[in-house]
């Protein structure tokens, strides 16, 4: 038996979710992958550990295990567990030696590629994924292919493009019922472009979007992940909207965003900073990106005065006197 072609795909990106009730579609998945499916919930609203049993204790020759090992290794990263992350890579790479052939290829390497994506690794993804050709990806991965492009485009800071991007997708996989967790993500990936483009209102639009698929369930991990991305925006909207879900992912982002950048430099051989506060990276960001210092006032929404202040912490943090050193630190 191929164990790959009896892997029904229900990578944990594409769950079907209905919209405004705390209910996962019952898409005939078969009973042994009803506990992934709750890991799978569990994984967004903050609580990794799920994900982490569901892959220790899915036999190796299970058609579950390679969906439980994409969504183990994004629970591995986000919680910092480097032994569990060298695990899954292992097993996958035995995986790939057992089942050869360009599309199981695909499907095996996929935990991978979401891994270097969201690192903002892009250098060590395939060139057709950076460059957003998925003709030959199957149909079930293209979803998630799509947003590990959209994150390229991101981290090669092309707005414009992921904008664009953003808003093909959500017209694509829109459905009325439900929502997929992807869903999340294109729009504040979207809603971060906008941004950037100086488009507030576009970018309210789509965080406010994404709040109200996923805070009816407690999806707060994907806008922890975002939160300091937008300039406060998505920080503005979720406390004026849903203030103790903002709370919970104020408290949740930093840990999330240490151990990110950690993996990413343990695995890029980078030197990105982890000690800087959320403000204090945005604000580095900025100024990395040429930003002057009345420019990041303005996106933040602070004096000129204060912006001054936090970059003598940075300086003074970093061990640095100027902003084209900040290079070294900032992703």
């Amino acid at each position: 038996m191929d164990y790959i072609s009896e892997q029904p795909y229900i990578f944990f990106p594409n769950i079907q979710i209905r919209r405004g009730e705390d209910d996962a579609v019952n898409d005939g998945s078969l009973p042994r992958f009803l506990p992934l499916r709750e890991a799978t919930m569990d994984y967004h609203r903050g609580d990794f550990e799920p994900a982490k049993r569901c892959f220790r204790d899915t036999e190796d020759h299970s058609p579950a295990k390679l969906t439980t090992a994409l969504l183990a290794l994004a629970a591995a990263i986000s919680s910092g567990d480097y032994a569990l992350y060298d695990d899954i890579h292992t097993w996958l790479q035995g995986r790939l030696a057992l089942s050869p052939g360009p599309e199981n290829e695909l499907r095996l390497r996929y935990p991978e590629y979401m891994a270097a994506a969201s690192m903002g690794a892009p250098e060590m993804l395939p060139g057709w994924l950076k460059s957003g050709d998925l003709s030959a990806a199957p149909a079930s991965l293209r979803p998630g292919f799509l947003l590990f492009h959209m994150m390229c485009l991101r981290a090669e800071r092309k707005y414009e493009q992921l904008l664009g991007t953003a808003k093909t997708a959500l017209a694509v996989y829109s459905n009325p019922q439900h929502f997929i967790p992807s869903d999340i993500l294109y729009c504040l990936l979207g809603a971060l472009a906008a941004y950037n483009l100086g488009e507030r209102e576009t970018a309210l639009g789509l965080i406010g979007r994404a709040a109200r698929d996923a805070m009816p369930y407690g999806f707060i991990v994907p806008f922890a992940e975002y939160v300091n991305g937008c300039g406060g925006l998505i920080e503005e909207y979720l406390l004026r909207e849903y203030p103790e879900q903002a709370r919970q992912i104020i408290k949740l982002a930093p840990r999330l965003w240490k151990n990110w950048i950690d993996f990413h430099n343990k695995y890029t051989q980078d030197n990105i900073t982890t000690i800087l506060t959320p403000k204090e990276y945005h604000v580095a960001e900025l100024l990395k990106n040429g930003a002057t210092y009345a420019q990041a006032a303005e996106s933040l929404r602070l004096s000129i005065g204060r912006v001054r202040c936090i970059v003598s912490d940075i300086y003074g943090k970093l061990c640095i006197n100027s902003k084209s050193e900040l290079s070294r630190f900032i992703l």
